[in-house]
């Protein structure tokens, strides 16, 4: 019922608004023949560029500039290769809505989403192919606005089709563990590619899916540095 209930908002709003909302738990599952797969794409790479990037300043800012930090380390893996290249949902090999900017007659192959991904070709950042440019703020949601939606239930919101900022939320950011930091900046970031939410499990398309790729790795990657994620 609740995620009907954030489906069915999702689609009310202008189509330009691309949002992470809480509670959507993409279930990952990998093809047997995903490494198979991945060994015959090209690995790419991807810079990490801080562009303009507002936080408060605290003990959560810290760990927001791990996240960041983590992010092109995961991206640039091998590991995130195979498993973005080997996803597959029940019934196919494929993401749910797999095409960029509403264009359902193209649907993409995971080989071609990963290429996308690695391109870093943001849409109102066309000259930094190959980087990953983040400008993002958080938003303090006052007294008065904590009763509108997205104050109550978006965590990260952009609009990619006109902007390269991402918003973030605080209610939301003020006690994010790291790994999630992690998952919901590259989430919102696929969506300046072109990567929107359409119709179809919200937990099966490319946005949620790697995004919750990213999360697990970067959990796995501060267990092996032997720091507890932050809770």
């Amino acid at each position: 019922m609740i995620r009907l209930i954030l489906t069915a908002y999702l689609f009310v709003l202008p189509l330009a608004w691309s949002t992470t909302l809480p509670g959507i738990d993409p279930k990952l599952s990998y093809s047997t023949d995903a490494v198979l797969r991945a060994r015959r794409v090209t690995t790419k790479s991807l810079v990490y560029v801080p562009e303009e990037i507002t936080f408060p300043a605290g003990v959560q800012e810290q760990k927001f500039r791990k996240a960041l930090s983590l992010m092109e380390t995961i991206l640039n893996s091998e590991e995130f290769k195979i498993k973005v290249i080997g996803y597959q949902r029940p019934g196919g090999h494929s993401y749910s809505s797999n095409y960029l900017w509403s264009d359902s007659k193209k649907p993409l192959t995971n080989e071609e989403i990963y290429e996308i991904i690695m391109n870093g070709d943001e849409k109102m950042r066309p000259e930094t192919l190959g980087e990953m440019n983040i400008n993002s703020w958080v938003k303090v949601c006052g007294f008065f606005q904590r009763a509108l939606y997205w104050c109550r239930g978006t965590v990260g919101s952009t609009t990619p089709r006109t902007s390269f900022w991402i918003t973030l939320n605080w209610k939301y950011y003020s006690n994010m563990r790291i790994e999630e930091m992690t998952g919901n900046i590259v989430h919102e970031w696929i969506h300046l590619l072109g990567f929107e939410h359409h119709k179809g499990n919200l937990d099966e398309q490319v946005t949620y899916v790697v995004g919750e790729i990213t999360e697990n790795m970067a959990r796995e990657i501060l267990q092996r540095e032997k720091l507890k994620p932050f809770i």
